[in-house]
Protein backbone atom coordinates (compact mmCIF):
# COMPACT_ATOMS: atom_id res chain seq x y z
CA UNK A 1 0.00 0.00 0.00
CA UNK A 2 2.96 2.19 0.81
CA UNK A 3 4.52 2.06 -2.21
CA UNK A 4 1.37 2.10 -4.55
CA UNK A 5 1.86 -1.25 -5.74
CA UNK A 6 -1.29 -4.14 -6.27
CA UNK A 7 -2.10 -5.87 -3.59
CA UNK A 8 -4.67 -7.95 -1.06
CA UNK A 9 -5.49 -5.40 1.47
CA UNK A 10 -5.16 -5.29 5.08
CA UNK A 11 -8.31 -6.79 6.14
CA UNK A 12 -7.77 -9.85 3.41
CA UNK A 13 -4.06 -10.26 4.24
CA UNK A 14 -4.95 -10.70 7.87
CA UNK A 15 -7.02 -13.46 7.19
CA UNK A 16 -4.08 -15.35 6.01
CA UNK A 17 -2.07 -15.55 9.54
CA UNK A 18 -5.41 -16.02 11.91
CA UNK A 19 -6.32 -19.28 11.53
CA UNK A 20 -9.72 -18.73 13.61
CA UNK A 21 -10.77 -15.71 11.95
CA UNK A 22 -10.24 -17.42 8.68
CA UNK A 23 -12.81 -20.42 10.01
CA UNK A 24 -15.24 -18.30 10.90
CA UNK A 25 -15.42 -16.03 7.34
CA UNK A 26 -15.91 -19.24 5.71
CA UNK A 27 -17.84 -20.76 8.16
CA UNK A 28 -20.45 -17.77 7.67
CA UNK A 29 -20.10 -18.31 3.66
CA UNK A 30 -21.17 -21.58 4.12
CA UNK A 31 -18.20 -23.12 2.76
CA UNK A 32 -17.61 -26.51 4.35
CA UNK A 33 -15.06 -26.41 7.34
CA UNK A 34 -13.98 -28.50 9.67
CA UNK A 35 -16.06 -27.98 13.65
CA UNK A 36 -13.44 -25.22 15.27
CA UNK A 37 -13.34 -23.26 18.57
CA UNK A 38 -10.95 -21.42 20.74
CA UNK A 39 -9.86 -22.98 23.48
CA UNK A 40 -7.25 -22.78 26.44
CA UNK A 41 -5.98 -25.06 28.42
CA UNK A 42 -8.71 -24.34 31.23
CA UNK A 43 -11.38 -25.44 28.44
CA UNK A 44 -13.70 -27.60 30.16
CA UNK A 45 -13.47 -31.07 28.96
CA UNK A 46 -17.26 -31.32 27.97
CA UNK A 47 -16.69 -28.64 25.94
CA UNK A 48 -14.55 -30.67 23.38
CA UNK A 49 -15.90 -34.07 23.34
CA UNK A 50 -16.15 -33.57 19.71
CA UNK A 51 -12.81 -32.18 19.13
CA UNK A 52 -9.44 -33.92 18.16
CA UNK A 53 -6.78 -31.49 16.98
CA UNK A 54 -5.19 -28.39 18.65
CA UNK A 55 -3.35 -25.72 16.97
CA UNK A 56 -1.87 -22.85 17.31
CA UNK A 57 -4.14 -19.81 15.13
CA UNK A 58 -0.83 -18.84 13.71
CA UNK A 59 1.89 -21.03 13.28
CA UNK A 60 2.88 -22.26 9.99
CA UNK A 61 3.19 -26.12 9.17
CA UNK A 62 2.86 -29.04 11.73
CA UNK A 63 4.29 -26.62 14.42
CA UNK A 64 2.17 -27.11 17.56
CA UNK A 65 -0.60 -29.23 16.06
CA UNK A 66 -1.29 -32.39 18.13
CA UNK A 67 -4.17 -34.89 18.65
CA UNK A 68 -5.40 -35.11 22.01
CA UNK A 69 -8.46 -36.96 23.76
CA UNK A 70 -9.75 -35.83 27.66
CA UNK A 71 -6.98 -36.51 29.67
CA UNK A 72 -4.16 -35.43 27.31
CA UNK A 73 -6.22 -32.04 26.46
CA UNK A 74 -4.64 -29.47 28.93
CA UNK A 75 -0.90 -30.76 28.27
CA UNK A 76 -1.12 -30.30 24.48
CA UNK A 77 -2.95 -27.24 24.64
CA UNK A 78 0.00 -25.52 26.67
CA UNK A 79 2.27 -27.16 24.13
CA UNK A 80 0.32 -25.50 21.11
CA UNK A 81 0.42 -22.23 23.02
CA UNK A 82 4.22 -22.38 23.26
CA UNK A 83 3.83 -21.88 18.96
CA UNK A 84 1.56 -19.18 18.92
CA UNK A 85 2.69 -15.84 19.05
CA UNK A 86 -0.94 -14.41 19.71
CA UNK A 87 -1.18 -17.09 22.43
CA UNK A 88 -4.52 -18.19 20.76
CA UNK A 89 -5.18 -21.82 20.27
CA UNK A 90 -8.00 -23.51 18.56
CA UNK A 91 -9.53 -27.19 18.72
CA UNK A 92 -10.42 -28.64 15.73
CA UNK A 93 -12.74 -31.80 14.80
CA UNK A 94 -10.94 -34.64 12.55
CA UNK A 95 -12.44 -34.93 9.10
CA UNK A 96 -12.09 -38.35 7.79
CA UNK A 97 -11.20 -38.55 4.49
CA UNK A 98 -8.38 -37.97 1.68
CA UNK A 99 -6.40 -34.87 2.34
CA UNK A 100 -4.90 -32.56 -0.11
CA UNK A 101 -2.60 -30.07 -0.78
CA UNK A 102 -3.72 -27.42 -2.75
CA UNK A 103 -1.84 -25.05 -4.75
CA UNK A 104 -3.95 -22.51 -7.21
CA UNK A 105 -3.63 -19.18 -9.11
CA UNK A 106 -6.15 -16.97 -9.01
CA UNK A 107 -7.46 -14.04 -11.07
CA UNK A 108 -10.21 -12.03 -10.35
CA UNK A 109 -11.41 -14.71 -8.49
CA UNK A 110 -11.16 -17.57 -10.76
CA UNK A 111 -8.54 -20.50 -10.37
CA UNK A 112 -6.70 -20.64 -13.54
CA UNK A 113 -4.67 -23.73 -12.36
CA UNK A 114 -4.58 -25.98 -9.58
CA UNK A 115 -2.24 -28.36 -8.70
CA UNK A 116 -3.45 -31.43 -5.98
CA UNK A 117 -1.29 -33.71 -4.04
CA UNK A 118 -2.72 -35.96 -2.04
CA UNK A 119 -0.81 -36.07 1.32
CA UNK A 120 0.09 -39.12 3.62
CA UNK A 121 -0.86 -39.42 7.33
CA UNK A 122 0.13 -43.49 7.37
CA UNK A 123 2.16 -43.04 10.71
CA UNK A 124 0.15 -41.03 12.75
CA UNK A 125 0.37 -43.52 15.87
CA UNK A 126 3.90 -43.44 15.15
CA UNK A 127 3.98 -39.25 15.77
CA UNK A 128 0.92 -39.23 18.21
CA UNK A 129 0.25 -36.83 19.58
CA UNK A 130 2.15 -34.89 16.59
CA UNK A 131 0.06 -34.45 13.23
CA UNK A 132 2.72 -34.78 10.58
CA UNK A 133 2.17 -35.78 6.96
CA UNK A 134 4.54 -38.20 6.04
CA UNK A 135 4.48 -37.74 2.04
CA UNK A 136 2.13 -37.10 -0.60
CA UNK A 137 1.20 -38.24 -4.23
CA UNK A 138 1.50 -35.78 -6.90
CA UNK A 139 -0.50 -35.22 -8.63
CA UNK A 140 -3.47 -36.89 -6.65
CA UNK A 141 -5.56 -39.29 -8.94
CA UNK A 142 -9.30 -37.58 -8.62
CA UNK A 143 -11.95 -37.96 -10.93
CA UNK A 144 -12.80 -34.84 -12.98
CA UNK A 145 -15.51 -34.29 -10.86
CA UNK A 146 -14.02 -34.41 -7.34
CA UNK A 147 -11.27 -32.58 -9.08
CA UNK A 148 -13.87 -29.44 -10.23
CA UNK A 149 -15.18 -29.54 -6.96
CA UNK A 150 -11.79 -29.13 -5.25
CA UNK A 151 -11.45 -26.09 -7.37
CA UNK A 152 -14.56 -24.88 -7.20
CA UNK A 153 -14.57 -24.71 -3.39
CA UNK A 154 -11.31 -22.79 -3.46
CA UNK A 155 -12.52 -19.87 -5.73
CA UNK A 156 -15.48 -20.13 -3.01
CA UNK A 157 -13.18 -19.62 -0.24
CA UNK A 158 -11.28 -17.08 -2.43
CA UNK A 159 -14.12 -15.22 -2.66
CA UNK A 160 -15.21 -15.12 0.62
CA UNK A 161 -11.71 -14.14 1.83
CA UNK A 162 -12.22 -11.22 -0.90
CA UNK A 163 -8.64 -13.15 -2.38
CA UNK A 164 -9.09 -12.20 -5.86
CA UNK A 165 -5.98 -12.20 -7.42
CA UNK A 166 -2.97 -14.11 -5.71
CA UNK A 167 -1.32 -18.05 -5.49
CA UNK A 168 -3.17 -19.75 -2.50
CA UNK A 169 -2.11 -22.75 -0.99
CA UNK A 170 -4.65 -25.41 0.37
CA UNK A 171 -5.55 -27.93 2.96
CA UNK A 172 -8.51 -29.94 2.29
CA UNK A 173 -9.90 -33.01 2.86
CA UNK A 174 -12.75 -34.97 0.64
CA UNK A 175 -14.62 -36.94 2.92
CA UNK A 176 -16.45 -40.29 2.00
CA UNK A 177 -19.41 -38.68 1.06
CA UNK A 178 -17.94 -36.13 -1.27
CA UNK A 179 -17.96 -33.21 0.61
CA UNK A 180 -14.59 -30.97 0.32
CA UNK A 181 -13.76 -29.38 3.80
CA UNK A 182 -11.70 -26.63 4.16
CA UNK A 183 -8.95 -26.90 6.81
CA UNK A 184 -7.16 -23.55 6.06
CA UNK A 185 -5.69 -21.24 3.29
CA UNK A 186 -2.43 -19.61 2.76
CA UNK A 187 -2.37 -16.53 0.28
CA UNK A 188 1.06 -16.44 -1.38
Amino acid sequence: SYLKLPHMGIEAAQLGVNKFNQWEKLYLAGIPVPPTKLVNPETNRSEILDYDIVKPVDSRGARGVLAFDSLSFRQHCVEALSHSNLKTVIAQQWINGRQFSTESIICNGEALFTAIAERNYSRLTQFYPYVIEDGSDSPAELSSYEFSQVVRVIEQSCIALKWTNLTVKGDLILDENGVVYVVELAPR
